[in-house]
């Protein structure tokens, strides 16, 4: 027997600083799951989990965010205001858009967009400091920032198995850039 809902009551769980709701049946979670402000980690791996609360924004501790392996076709716009996240899972998705401004993710050290739906990424992923692996192979991009040049800390780069014909100019500034795929590419 799986979960395939969570009671609106789960937001009196002010302590909470783990959650693991791995391969349940859930499409959604409450709004009251925004109230779990303490939340460092939240593991949603292989759910049919289609969106966020509104204000998923609002868990500002948390962490750490697996929610790979569900049926999100977008993301809130609050999203941005998970300011402590340093890992942060969404691939094997429905993504087809990301929200224009992920400056405010300072602390993202991993981050993995995997096998979704994407045609392109913001600008703004430029803007990541810390970034060190990056994970943005098997979607639909049919180019890259120039913006992601500016990672200085990225160690793993996929774009593999896009529609990618060429790649930043600046690329070759990447000094710390250890592991670069761009495997099945229409590569000019």
């Amino acid at each position: 027997c799986k979960l395939s809902r969570l009671s609106d009551h789960i937001g009196s769980l002010k302590n909470l600083t783990r959650f693991f709701l791995t391969a349940n049946r859930l499409t959604q979670l409450p709004d009251s799951f925004c109230q779990l402000r303490s939340l460092i980690r939240l593991d949603l791996t292989g759910n049919f989990i289609t969106s966020f609360p509104t204000e998923f924004g609002y868990l500002h501790q948390l962490t750490a965010l697996y929610a790979d392996k569900n049926s999100l076709q977008s993301l809130p716009e609050s999203f941005i205001h998970l300011t402590s996240l340093k890992t942060l899972n969404l691939g094997f998705n429905q993504l087809s858009s990301l929200p224009t401004d992920f400056s405010h993710l300072s602390q993202l050290r991993n981050f993995s967009l995997n096998n979704n739906n994407l045609t392109s990424v913001p600008n703004s992923l430029g803007n990541l400091p810390l970034l060190d692996s990056l994970r943005l192979n098997n979607n639909q991009l049919t180019r890259l920032p120039d913006s992601i040049t500016n990672l200085s800390n990225l160690e793993k780069l996929y774009v593999n198995d896009n529609n990618l014909s060429s790649l930043p100019a600046d690329l070759g500034h990447m000094k710390s850039l250890r592991i670069l795929n761009v495997s099945r590419n229409p590569l000019n």
